[in-house]
């Protein structure tokens, strides 16, 4: 074989692992089935209404990692919220107290905000979730959680 050869089923080669690594890397959303359809999710039997447990479980699974309770270090928000809640950090930084950063504590959100929130992104900093990273049905629960003390 010659050393051009030698390179090409080299490439070659490289290129099929590439190909079998990035699928096994793809971004879970890009398949029918939700990203997180594997996540054990934890109930909470004091909320009485199906749809709202299930919106808290959504909210557990898939919001709380950036929209979180945290450990306040004094009145303001610390850099090092940031890190732990960037979602909580920047609610706070742009409510000033004036709202709750913490979207649970919210007694102002729709379904309607929710969805629109989750589905387009906002402020610049939250990502928009398509139907396959939080189906519309788990949309429709987790708008229900939210907006349950309105």
């Amino acid at each position: 074989m010659s050393h051009l050869g030698a390179l090409r089923s080299a490439f070659l080669l490289t290129l099929g692992s590439l190909t079998l690594l990035s699928s096994a890397f793809a971004d879970p959303a890009s398949s029918p089935r939700s990203a997180w359809a594997r996540t054990a999710l934890k109930a909470d039997a004091s909320l009485a209404d199906p749809l709202v447990r299930r919106g808290k479980e959504v909210f557990d699974a898939r919001c709380r990692a950036c929209h979180g309770t945290y450990a306040k270090a004094g009145s303001q928000a610390s850099p090092a919220l940031a890190m732990q809640e960037p979602g909580t950090f920047a609610l706070e930084l742009r409510y000033k107290g004036q709202k709750p950063a913490l979207l649970e504590e919210r007694t102002d959100l729709t379904a309607e905000v929710v969805a629109t929130f989750v589905r387009h992104g906002g402020g610049g900093f939250m990502p928009a979730f398509r139907p396959t990273e939080v189906s519309d049905e788990d949309l429709k629960a987790l708008g229900a959680y939210l907006a349950r003390r309105h």
